[in-house]
């Protein structure tokens, strides 16, 4: 189950763990799972489109899909800030540096452009 407030959500850990680590992420797109009125879900958008990311974004409350990529990058249960971030099999929470977040969004992005 999962509680949503504010700028944050309280979940317990997921129990269907799904391996994705051997997905190919070349046409997976970038997903931000947020709320309208979360101030760092904001903060976190606008730093992606200043660094040209191109992303998708999804409603945290309404589409729990980001559930099973916590799981599988190791969450284990608690209260984490928003927004989530999921790309292929790798997922962020907690997130500190939204613009370090943007550059190495953009630098996966270009290496599966490259291939």
């Amino acid at each position: 189950t999962m509680e949503c407030a504010g700028d944050s959500c309280t979940a317990k850990a997921p129990t269907n763990a799904v391996d994705s680590s051997k997905q190919d992420t070349s046409a997976t797109p970038i997903l931000v799972y947020s709320r309208n009125l979360c101030g760092l879900c904001w903060l976190c958008r606008w730093n992606f489109w200043m660094a040209g990311v191109e992303f998708e974004l999804r409603d945290i409350d309404k589409d729990t899909s980001w559930y099973s990529a916590l799981d599988a990058n190791g969450f284990q249960g608690g209260t984490f800030k928003l927004p989530v971030v999921v790309h292929g099999a790798k997922a962020w929470w907690d997130i500190k540096d939204h613009a370090g977040l943007a550059k190495e969004l953009k630098t996966r992005v270009s290496e599966h452009v490259a291939k």
